[in-house]
């Protein structure tokens, strides 16, 4: 039998001299500090480098109105949260913000909270492993790779699964049951997925023969899950259903999906492998402790943490990336001391402790090597990086930006800058549904590509959506192209603020011929498609069309272009800049059209698909489409 199913000894030491043992244990205290303090920093740089976003952003605005004794509201998804996923134990850490409310401070207890789980593997794997074997482990542990890129990936809930799951374990190993129940119901507040973990504790302890737990476990989280599922998140969302259903190759609910795998048990694996990707993530999850987590019994508690992951449709599950790790990760290893411990039972006495600690080693390596050499996002990886350390060429401008978005307004910004802003009770993302929401706006005009896409499908929609809010805002502050504006008061017209427009006559004369340029912009792409069909037939009229197509553009783009680098001498500031940017993207885009004609002319196909590429990059990612509106709404006078 594993020795999972040992009985306690009778010697077993009491809580308190437990206590007195972490105590002498300075070792452990160190390693947790040490973790903490890495992973911490490095999630400190990373939001001070701007490298934080939505997730941080929506879990600090939770918080923040907890802290405020206030239904958990976000306004930057537009509902109670707890209608989107059900992890109502968030509110444990709304004190932490009456001591300092601010979004680092759910980095920092993030940082604390996974290290803190390094202390139940700990205390798990040193009867089995030994003093040093079970250092090692703990170490190991400390560096897998999961926990390091979860960690340094925003902030999540999970974030407080680790330390729970990985003391479950250790109260049913130690028959601890009062401490044990407590952490299955704390468990069960983090997150509503995380019910089906605790049916699988019920399997565990069936196979241990422990059947009246094993059935309350399992009923439990099966009950649990149908009831946040079914009822708690619909009611929270006003009548919507759970909308975080990604398994619709095994049914379209719960139940459906439970009788594919009954009466098809085949297509779980058709579907868990493949594609290639999640064989690649499962062989990292358990090479990362050498598959000896395949050597325990606790290895049945990884097959919903599987499931959850490798068979939906949702590619972000499938990958090494972002926080999904997080809950499997005291599994693995707890369940790799146990089969550590079980296969050195066929090591002679003599031998067996080397045999282990060697074991705990190779695992500790192994882990380190797989968190550098496969995980450039990990905490480990990151500060080891000089680059990693230095903030953008934009970031200056940006947080003067900040300073002048004041506290509370009412605000729409960019994901990147949305976790800076996100302590206010209306906040907002620039996407097409906040058209018109919020007093403030800060965006960067000049490289919309710098800042994050949630919320649009490309920066186009982005750049159009900024576009369309322009026009009755007041810029209060500009700077290497970053813009804050304010929304006019009624019955104001809004001005051009602090930056300085064209004259009146060069406006005008600007602002006929960059009408003129895209008034051609569009008929060459509508000639485009005209000259399409000779062109597949590769008739020889094709290249005349494409080059009378392009033709008239070129030269309203130079008419355009003289006409910008004149009215540049007379202007300073945001509007020069801005002037520039919409000079460089009609040309750009004017270029990018031409090629197209040349190589479509040629009937070049290779040619022809990357100079197509090269202009749907322009116009999608980069965004070079919008350039020019935004000079014309901001620097021709308004007044």
């Amino acid at each position: 039998m594993s020795t999972l199913a040992r009985r306690r000894p009778a010697a077993a030491a009491p809580a308190a001299r437990a206590r007195r043992r972490l105590v002498a244990e300075p070792g452990l205290l160190g390693l947790i500090g040490v973790t903490a303090a890495v992973d911490a920093a490095a999630s400190l740089v990373r939001h001070a480098n701007f490298g934080t976003g939505f997730d941080l952003a929506l879990f600090d605005q939770v918080v923040w109105r907890y802290s405020h004794f206030a239904a958990p509201y976000s306004s930057i998804e537009g509902q109670n949260i707890l209608g989107d996923h059900f992890h109502p134990l968030l509110a444990i850490l709304a004190p932490l913000y009456w001591i300092w409310s601010d979004p680092r401070t759910l980095l920092i207890a993030q940082a604390v909270l996974i290290a803190a789980s390094i202390a139940p593997v700990f205390w798990f794997a040193r009867p089995r492993l030994g003093r040093v074997g079970a250092y090692l482990l703990a170490a190991g542990y400390a560096a897998f790779w999961g926990l390091q890129v979860g960690v340094l990936f925003e902030f999540h809930e999970l974030a407080l699964a680790p330390l729970l799951i990985a003391l479950a374990i250790l109260w049913a190993d130690r028959e601890r049951w009062g401490f044990f129940w407590v952490t299955i119901v704390l468990l069960l507040l983090v997150k509503e997925d995380l019910s089906l973990l605790v049916v699988a504790f019920g399997i565990w302890r069936l196979t241990l023969r422990d059947v009246r737990r094993g059935i309350v476990l399992a009923g439990l989280g099966a009950g649990w899950y149908a009831l946040t599922t079914g009822v708690l998140i619909p009611h929270f969302a006003r009548g919507r259903g759970y909308t975080h259903w990604f398994y619709g190759q095994l049914g379209k609910n719960s139940l459906a999906a439970l009788w594919t795998v009954v009466h098809s048990p085949w297509t779980v694996f058709q579907i868990g492998f493949s594609p290639g990707q999640k064989v690649h993530t499962m062989a990292a999850l358990f090479g990362a402790f050498l598959l000896l987590s395949l050597g325990s019994r606790l290895v049945i508690l990884t097959l919903p943490l599987l499931a959850e992951r490798f068979l939906a449709s949702n590619p972000n599950l499938w990958g090494t990336h972002y926080h999904y790790s997080l809950t499997i990760a005291p599994v693995l290893a707890m369940a790799a001391a146990a089969g550590l411990a079980n296969l050195s039972r066929w090591v002679p006495v003599p031998r067996r402790a080397l045999a282990v600690q060697l074991g705990a080693a190779a695992i500790l390596v192994v882990n380190v090597a797989l968190t550098e050499t496969m995980s450039p996002d990990s905490s480990l990886t990151a500060i080891s990086r000089p680059s990693f350390y230095h903030a953008p060429s934009w970031a200056p401008a940006a947080r003067g930006g900040l300073n002048h978005v004041p506290a509370g307004a009412s605000a729409l910004t960019v994901a990147t800058t949305l976790p800076h802003v996100s302590e206010r009770p209306v906040l907002g993302l620039i996407n097409p549904y906040s058209v018109g929401v919020g007093r403030y706006m800060l965006v960067n005009l000049v490289a919309v590509d710098c800042c994050g896409l949630v919320g649009n499908t490309d920066y186009r929609q982005l750049g159009s959506v900024i576009d369309q809010q322009l026009p009755g805002l007041v810029p209060i502050y500009y700077r290497d192209g970053w813009l804050v504006a304010r929304r006019a008061e009624p019955g104001q017209r809004p001005s051009n603020g602090v930056l300085t427009p064209l004259g009146v006559d060069t406006a005008r004369v600007v602002e006929q011929d960059a009408r003129r340029w895209q008034a051609g912009y569009h008929r060459a792409l509508a000639r485009f498609g005209a000259c399409a069909p000779l062109w597949l037939r590769r008739d020889r009229a094709a290249p005349g069309c494409y080059r009378s197509a392009v033709g008239s553009l070129e030269r309203g783009q130079r008419r355009l272009a003289a006409d910008l680098a004149s009215a540049q001498a007379g202007l300073r500031g945001g509007c020069q800049q801005l002037a520039h940017v919409a000079l460089s993207a009609t040309a750009g885009l004017t270029a990018d059209l031409g090629r197209i004609a040349d190589s479509a002319a040629s009937f070049a196909t290779s040619r022809l698909t990357a100079a197509s590429r090269r202009y749907l990059l322009d116009t999608g990612t980069l965004d070079l489409g919008h350039a020019l509106d935004r000079f014309l709404i901001l620097c021709t006078p308004r007044r």
